[in-house]
């Protein structure tokens, strides 16, 4: 009986413990993860200020945590009020993002906010990304933030020592595939360009495969050594 008796005075010892640290952890929790895109922000700040490139871009990462995830859109097609909801299994769960606010400026930081329900702990759930323009505009670094709060939730405030688990997965794979994405699209600058259909006739096309590290002078070098090589061609075919 006294065994069993300090058991029991045992375990209520170590649940008052458990709630005097509970009491002092942190109420709010922050995370981020930054990358470096060889893009103008403009382009950035356009992807992620509406969902429709969400699945292959910034939300690559619960594809890949339930390749079986299925994605609804809702609301307006850009800027705030835009929604996507998803669909998906015991590892991701159903989730909604609301996009709350976008504000762009192309000299400093331009900033997207995502307001994020799911089954993580905590509320005021909200993400966070932020577009700095470096090298005259060439170079783009994006900071991507996870904000909770957990309020007098005990629980709540000891998961924040697992926030480097699923939160950041999702960011840093988002921000790889954000990557990833926009190097299949053209860095120029779509202010000057006139979209349209237009006919045109069957033209030659010399085309010279290269490739280079994701750095902007390494590009350059690479663009401008098979430029050298289509104008030799050129050149020789007269």
């Amino acid at each position: 009986m006294t065994r069993v008796l300090e058991f029991i005075v045992a375990l209520i010892i170590v649940f008052i413990l458990a709630v005097i640290v509970g009491v002092f952890l942190p109420s709010h929790a922050h995370i981020q993860r930054s990358i470096e895109i060889s893009h103008n922000p403009e382009h950035i700040y356009d992807v992620l200020n509406n969902f429709r490139r969400f699945p292959d871009s910034a939300g690559a990462g619960l594809k890949a945590m339930d390749p079986g995830v299925k994605f609804s859109l809702s609301g307006p097609a850009y800027g705030p009020g835009a929604t996507i909801s998803w669909t998906g299994g015991s590892a991701i769960g159903n989730g909604t993002l609301v996009n709350k606010s976008g504000e762009i400026d192309m000299t400093n930081k331009s900033t997207v906010t995502w307001d994020l329900t799911n089954d993580w702990h905590g509320k005021n759930k909200t993400f966070t990304l932020d577009v700095l323009p470096k090298q005259s505009q060439r170079v783009s670094t994006v900071t991507w933030s996870y904000d909770v709060d957990y309020g007098w939730n005990l629980i709540g405030r000891y998961s924040q020592l697992w926030i480097h688990g699923d939160p950041s997965t999702v960011i840093q794979y988002g921000l790889d595939s954000l990557q990833n994405m926009l190097a299949g699209v053209a860095n120029v600058d779509y202010g000057k360009v006139n979209p349209g259909i237009y006919r045109t006739d069957p033209t030659p096309v010399l085309l010279v495969s290269t490739k280079a590290p994701r750095t902007v002078d390494d590009i350059d070098t690479a663009k401008n050594a098979a430029m050298k090589e289509i104008q030799a061609a050129m050149a020789k075919l007269g």
